[in-house]
Parts: C-alpha cells; structure tokens; sequence
C-alpha cells in the first residue's frame, strides 16, 4: 500500500478548547498554501477503516493519520487539547457517523473540514439493542448509544464511506482525481470480493442463533441475516457471575452454538462456555483501531475465513 498511515500516540483526558486566533489563521493559511503547491493532504480520522480507506485512495497525495493509542477503543477515546489542536490543523476530518466518536459533537472542529462519510447511510443506520453505561480497558466508563455504529462491517456500507472519502480528496485537489477515482475503483472491487466472501460463509449459519461478546456486529448480522443477539463481554476480563446468569438466561430463551469475539478470550472463559453451554467462540474483529500486522483488508478477510471454518 502506498499510503503512509501515522499512528500518533498519547491520551488523556478530553480538552475542548477551541485553538483560534493569529497564529492558528497564519498556520491555517501555510498548509492551504502547501497543500495548493501538491504537497501531501493531511487527513485526520476517528478510526482505523477511515484512515485505510483514505490512504488506499489517496497513496502518496495523502497523509492519512490515526491519533488514537492502540490499546484504546477510538469509539470512546478522548483526545487532549493537544490532540484535538492536531484535528483542527488537518485538511480533511473523516467522522463515521451514526454518533462515533462523541468528543467530535463537543469538540470546536472546523465544519469546512468535517466530512461525515456515513451521511448518504443515514437510513441504513440500525437502532441499538439498548444504552447501556459500563467500563472497561483504557477508555474508562463510557454508553453504547442509541445508534449502532460499526458500518463498516456492512462492505456495502464501507464502500459508501469510501466513496464519500473519495469525494472530499477529489474536491481538495481536483488535478489528482483521476488517480483518487481508479484507486477508489480498485478499493471498491476488492470490498465487492469481501462481501461476496461474507455472504457465501453467513449462508451455512441461515437460521442459527448466533451470540456477539459485545454489541459491534449489528451491521454484519444485518447484511448476511444473522440471527444475532449480543452479551458484554470483554475478551481480556473474566465475566462477571451476573453476565453468566444473563448469558444463560439467554440459552434458556435461544440457544446459539456460536459466539463472535473482537478478540481472543481468556482461555478459561472459551473453556466454560464449551463446557456448560456448547457454545464454540471465534475471532471477527471489528478493526476498529489499526492492528498490529497486516491491515484492514487481510483482518476482514480472515473474519470471512473464521466464520467459513465454523460454518462447514
């Protein structure tokens, strides 16, 4: 890949101070000035896909960059004043939409710069099963909003959010639109191909119940007409009694032989979920932030093998 995607460390608590005055207009002028002479767009994103699906576009036109730590969960990050100073600076802001990311709503970001690329999704969004406040990991305590959020897990919906990406580089430079078009062409065949491949292993699963570790797979489950209902589950924490008693509360009602993981669990959790509840677990990870080899294309790839191997 010809991008070049910046992982930015730091993290702390969320700072919405507006960055304004002389020197922010003086820095605001130079980049308009760099970027008019060709240098390379600054794009900041709220997630890993974003950050992918711009620097698979724009190759060396664009500096594609993810400022979210790799232990925490974009979603719920909350940038410092520094951060969300980097934000503003850009030359594009990649939002998802469907309320991810909040600190972006209270955040003072430039609305010329905002680019909302699930805006023409607006009517596929899927309502949450329900808002529920719980912690873990990094990001603390944090709510599952009314909206679910993890479009890209519908390829036909990442390739939307591309497409809009597209848009936003084409109209910023538009001397270099063909090369955004055929790389975009190029991305979109391959999203086409992945979908394909989903669509051909959530056939075998047709009418079995199917369990989700945490509510990130609504999109999925609606693309391939999964059966889906979903515990909060975190893959590096042992659930607590209560999530168990709700787990088999749930078998009672409906019982799934699956369970979806963002990541591998503890072995002794994926040991007592075989034991007492037949229920098998595999990894179909969001990808929500960047991973730590490979990227966006092969982690969805390996999701559409894993669920093919539970499938057959």
């Amino acid at each position: 890949m010809n991008a070049r995607l910046l992982l930015l460390g730091g993290c702390l608590g969320l700072g919405l101070a507006a960055c304004g005055g002389e020197d922010a207009s003086e820095e605001t002028t130079a980049r308009e000035l760099e970027v008019a002479a060709g240098g390379p767009i600054v794009v900041y994103a709220v997630n890993y896909p974003l950050a992918y699906f711009a620097g698979r576009i724009g190759g060396d036109d664009v500096d594609a960059r993810l400022p979210v730590p790799a232990d925490e969960d974009p979603a719920y990050w909350n940038p410092t004043a520094e951060e969300i100073s980097a934000f503003q600076s850009a030359d594009i802001i990649l939002l998802n939409g469907a309320g991810y990311a909040g600190w972006t709503e209270k955040a003072s970001l430039p609305r010329s710069k905002l680019v909302n690329t699930s805006a023409s999704l607006a009517d596929r969004y899927i309502e949450a099963d329900e808002s529920l406040v719980h912690a873990h990991g990094p990001e603390g305590e944090h709510e599952h909003g009314s909206k679910a959020f993890t479009t890209w897990l519908d390829p036909t919906m990442a390739i939307e959010q591309a497409r809009a990406i597209r848009d936003a580089l084409a109209a910023l430079r538009p001397e270099t639109e063909g090369r955004f078009y055929a790389a975009f062409s190029e991305l979109e065949t391959e999203l086409e191909d992945l979908d394909s491949e989903l669509m051909a292993a959530a056939a075998a699963l047709k009418g079995t119940p199917v369990l989700g570790s945490h509510p990130v797979y609504q999109y999925l489950a609606g693309r391939y007409g999964m059966d889906l209902r979903s515990v909060h589950f975190e893959p590096d924490e042992a659930p607590s009694e209560s999530g168990w008693q709700e787990l088999r509360e749930m078998q009672q009602e409906r019982a799934a032989p699956l369970m979806l993981w963002e990541a591998d669990p503890l072995p002794a959790t994926r040991e007592r979920l075989e034991r007492e509840f037949g229920i098998s677990s595999i990894v179909l990870s969001p990808c929500a932030n960047a991973p730590d080899v490979d990227d966006y294309m092969v982690v969805m790839r390996n999701n559409a093998q894993h669920l093919s191997a539970v499938a057959d």
